[in-house]
């Protein structure tokens, strides 16, 4: 690519994200001006919920797109580094970087990489990656053309992560109560104009008074939050996670039916039952009980929940941390 070409990919995407675009929508067009402008193989851009390093949001672009991203922590890694740091960096040969951290199942090959910070007002909100399998891909003036992208991208980046902060619960970082209904409605209204399938996950923790009471009540956001990134990291691109309140969730999955929503609950299930919440030294296991419902088209979503409720009292009923398909109204 020319620099009169990343200049005006950059010109594009920065014009693109002065107007009003969905979050996601937002996050995809930065990915893909990324993947062009460093010539890369795969590009990503990541923005935080907080400053330790929670990932809210995230959208790739070339080899390995559709992969779900994988959590990283302040410090570990070539990402985490530069979350500490607030530092970019270009790395020729990532196999000679202590840093670098090898992940399976990533769907791409790294050789190098470029990574910048998104930084306003001083702190990390977010880091903008690109790779590809060769080694020495990223020279100066694709190096200067990818950091005046992620600075000119920064800003509105910014205002879709307080947009988007501002309507999420900041224990969990899934949709607030409040979003419930409308949630709800958006997602009906889609299904049925796209006459696709739509399924309701109902979540409830197990005994999870039981918890704060024996562990208190730190422990028991603890689990709440563990519980949380083990759902947001087994959803799809649409899937709408929220919090109900206390320690119920619910999961709306476009384009599922019973069959598919089923066995998404036993993948969430299982992988919540496999984690060990360690606070202070203490380390205990919490389990949830999943109700499953399939919207006939017709019931409200009042209807839809109360059968995915009932479903759930079914699971507790059958001993707790299990699946159960509620009947069709």
């Amino acid at each position: 690519m020319s620099h009169a070409e990343a200049l005006r990919a950059i010109l594009e995407v920065s014009d693109a994200l002065a107007g009003e675009l969905d979050f996601e929508r937002a996050l995809g067009l930065v990915a893909d001006a990324a993947l062009v402008v460093a010539g890369a193989t795969h590009a990503s851009v990541r923005l935080l919920a907080a400053e330790e390093g929670l990932l809210l949001a995230s959208a790739r672009a070339g080899e390995g797109a559709n992969a779900s991203p994988k959590a990283f922590r302040r410090g570990e890694g070539l990402m985490g580094w530069v979350v500490e740091h607030a530092q970019g960096l270009v790395v020729n040969d990532v196999t000679a970087d202590p840093r670098f951290r090898v992940v399976t199942g990533q769907g791409f090959a790294i050789g190098s990489m470029v990574l910048e910070p998104l930084v306003v007002g001083g702190a990390v909100v977010g880091v903008l990656s690109a790779s590809s399998p060769g080694l020495d891909s990223f020279q100066d003036e694709r190096v200067l053309a990818f950091r005046l992208l992620a600075r000119c991208t920064q800003f509105p980046l910014e205002r879709a992560r307080l947009q988007r902060l501002a309507v999420l619960d900041q224990l969990t970082m899934a949709f607030a109560p409040s979003t419930l209904e409308p949630k709800y409605v958006q997602s009906m209204l889609e299904a049925r104009d796209r006459q696709h399938a739509l399924s309701l996950l109902f979540f409830d923790l197990d005994r999870f008074k039981s918890v704060n009471d024996t562990f208190g009540h730190s422990a028991g956001d603890e689990a709440l939050r563990r519980f949380s990134a083990e759902v947001r990291a087994s959803t799809r691109k649409g899937d709408v996670f929220i919090r109900r309140g206390g320690e119920e969730f619910v999961l709306l999955l476009p384009d599922a039916d019973d069959a598919s929503a089923f066995a998404m609950a036993e993948r969430i299930r299982e992988r919540v039952a496999a984690v060990v919440v360690d606070v202070g030294g203490v380390a205990f296991r919490v389990t949830t009980s999943v109700g499953v419902a399939t919207w006939d088209g017709v019931e409200g979503w009042q209807e839809l929940e109360r059968r995915a409720d009932e479903a759930v009292y079914a699971a507790k009923a059958r001993g707790r941390n299990c699946s159960v398909i509620a009947p069709r109204s």
